[in-house]
């Protein structure tokens, strides 16, 4: 989903989803084209995500430890209560994909130019991608911590039907940022910063490398056809 609507939106927006290269001396506006399309598609993702992050979390939560036997049990259940229920959190969801997607393709996007203007074959290369992929997965996660930190509250205090007080979901995601870092600091909205790091740093190489290593496979099967 990721990688198929990120190509759709960069095609809508005159980018080549095919290649990373642009012609032009400046590419400030093709790479703000490839973050929009970036955020766009991790957007798209949430829809179809929303409801399992809301079954994790749930599933997480110490005061439904022995509510739920299974994810399927805890889906039925909710469920039954309102099938909407499921995308509690959507909009949360959205940003924290979408400011993550649209850091991790944009920074991709300048890299990799940068690499083809400095050295043409190493954007190539797979563990250049690696390493591209593992600095925008890092780089991303300094934007969309504080929307995950919502998100997870919004889903666990919603379901619970007890919020403390002090961040309701229906103040709005902005306005919910804003009452965290005034009530409990700044440094609120980071916990858990380290962990998201070191697993969307080093699992943004390996979904950019595989990613690149499958299209390089398919173009030359493509080819000898």
């Amino acid at each position: 989903i990721k990688f198929v609507s990120n190509s759709f939106f960069m095609s809508l927006s005159g980018l080549d989803p095919n290649s990373m290269s642009q012609q032009s001396s400046s590419f400030f506006i093709p790479s703000l084209k490839a973050s929009l399309s970036g955020f766009l598609a991790g957007a798209t993702e949430s829809l179809f995500i929303t409801p399992f992050e809301l079954i994790k979390v749930q599933m997480q939560s110490s005061a439904h430890l022995k509510k739920y036997k299974s994810s399927l049990h805890a889906v039925g259940e909710i469920s039954k209560t309102n099938t909407l229920f499921l995308f509690t959190g959507l909009k949360a969801t959205m940003l924290r994909n979408g400011s993550w997607n649209g850091v991790f393709f944009g920074t991709i996007y300048v890299l990799k130019n940068l690499s083809k203007t400095y050295n043409k074959g190493l954007s190539e290369r797979p563990e250049f991608s690696f390493l591209c992929g593992m600095t925008a997965g890092a780089f991303g996660s300094c934007f969309s911590n504080p929307f995950d930190v919502c998100k997870t509250r919004i889903q666990n205090e919603t379901a619970l039907g007890a919020l403390d007080g002090r961040t309701k979901p229906s103040k709005g995601i902005m306005k919910m940022i804003f009452e965290i870092g005034r009530t409990e600091g700044i440094s609120a909205l980071y916990r858990g910063f380290l962990p998201k790091v070191l697993r969307l740093g080093p699992g943004g190489g390996i979904l950019l490398a595989s990613f690149d290593m499958g299209v390089h496979i398919f173009d030359r099967i493509h080819n000898s056809i």
